[in-house]
């Protein structure tokens, strides 16, 4: 039996009308929410990173708009069912308008509990820390075992680099699935993975998606935007031994593996940086076998000798 029909049953046909008509509006409206987009797409980075970075495998969907008094989003775990509601507003209420968002929670946890959702969690999103402080220390008696607050902040830009400069969360939850670490991580060049990870969690449209869907729809669009699963020491480990003899004769080089991706950086005698950069292929990829073969083939003694072999 599907929500709508448990919530006819359980609450009678006005409020399963309510709740189709809110999804009906859900639907109709989801292009163009950014807001809830970026917010999707910082859950989603941070479950690609258990799975990809801490080979966590636990079965995790996610989907948009569900049907749900709770809808922007929804987090289905084995153990756990989180539903979040976003507010881009510079004022809010639990309790104003003919459906409180008060209600809406509440209504929530008894749909979650007959459908046998597992553990059921509200949480209210707000893109204003003023509102999402003063609704966190107003939270009904009602909900407040399973309600939580949270502020995720919004550019009305709606760029990519206003996403990530204005959104600490967002931006660090990036920059952990991207292939740039350290001071290499800046805006622009992480920039790319979140817009890739966007693309996907928009092109998979209505429904659930698994993290498993989500990071396939990522790796087929450009895999080089994102950090591998396998791990830098599992790599080093692999390369052949003359490979590296062969660069360490290379004066003024240094080089090496991070995040899946061979980095090298030249210096003079002195210690000051002439230039840096990374294939866009990843050490997994065929090219890099083939750039270690031109390596041992040709033998570079010099920095523009190995460029010429990336």
């Amino acid at each position: 039996m599907c929500e709508l029909d448990v919530a006819r049953d359980l609450l009678g046909e006005k409020i399963a009308s309510y709740l189709a008509n809110k999804h009906r509006g859900g639907q109709n409206g989801r292009k163009g929410t950014v807001f809830e987009d970026w917010y999707a797409a910082y859950h989603l980075a941070k479950q690609i990173y258990l799975h990809i970075v801490e080979g966590n495998a636990e079965s995790v969907c996610f989907e948009g708009q569900c049907v749900a008094f709770v809808d922007d989003l929804a987090v289905y775990r084995v153990e756990s069912t989180e539903f979040y509601q976003l507010k881009n507003a510079g004022a809010l209420s639990w309790l104003s308008g003919d459906h409180p968002l008060s209600e809406d929670f509440r209504m929530q946890v008894i749909l979650s509990k007959a459908v046998n959702q597992p553990d059921p969690v509200t949480m209210l999103v707000c893109s204003d820390d003023a509102v999402a402080e003063q609704m966190e220390g107003s939270v009904p008696d009602s909900i407040e075992a399973h309600t939580q607050v949270e502020h995720f902040p919004y550019d009305a830009s709606e760029s990519t680099y206003a996403a990530l400069t204005c959104n600490s969360l967002l931006r660090d939850a990036i920059a952990r699935i991207s292939r740039h670490d350290g001071v290499e991580a800046t805006v622009s060049n992480i920039g790319n993975t979140f817009d890739i990870l966007l693309g996907a969690w928009r092109s998979l449209g209505v429904g659930r998606h698994s993290i498993e869907s989500v990071i396939n729809s990522c790796m087929e669009s450009q895999p080089a935007a994102f950090r591998l699963a396998v791990s830098d020491e599992e790599i080093r480990a692999r390369l052949p031994v003359e490979f590296a003899d062969v660069l360490d004769s290379v004066p003024g080089l240094s080089y090496g593996i991070v995040r899946g991706y061979f980095v090298w950086s030249y210096s003079t005698a002195s210690g000051r940086k002439l230039s840096s950069g990374s294939p866009r292929y990843s050490c997994c990829d065929r090219e890099f076998e083939h750039f270690c073969d031109r390596v041992l083939e040709r033998r570079p003694s010099t920095i523009d000798e190995l460029e010429e072999l990336l």
